[in-house]
């Protein structure tokens, strides 16, 4: 089932988004080398940005790294615990490294 903007926004104003996708988007292992973690502000109608550091994130998302450069998200999540026990989660399945930036 495919979430709508509006769905997406509902989730994050009640502060309860768990989702992690990480099957759907790693289909080679071989393709990335790394996972980042990075807080996100909702800038509503499912239009997401990475937050900066003096910036308070609305929710906080998981990346994995490709080799070839740039990042695919493979999970969104209210708090940074649920954000951080995702990616451990990746790091020992696949062995990359986790960087966070807040």
């Amino acid at each position: 089932v495919m979430l709508t903007a509006d769905d997406f926004d509902k989730e994050v104003k009640e502060k309860r988004l768990n989702r992690r996708y990480w099957r759907e988007v790693i289909e080679d292992p071989n393709d990335f080398d790394a996972i980042e973690i990075h807080g996100v502000r909702d800038l509503g109608g499912g239009v997401c940005e990475i937050t900066h550091e003096d910036d308070t994130p609305d929710f906080f998302s998981v990346y994995v790294h490709m080799k070839e450069g740039g990042v695919q998200c493979v999970g969104d999540h209210s708090q940074l615990s649920e954000a951080k026990e995702h990616a451990n989660m990746l790091s020992r399945l696949y062995g990359w490294p986790i960087t966070y930036s807040p």
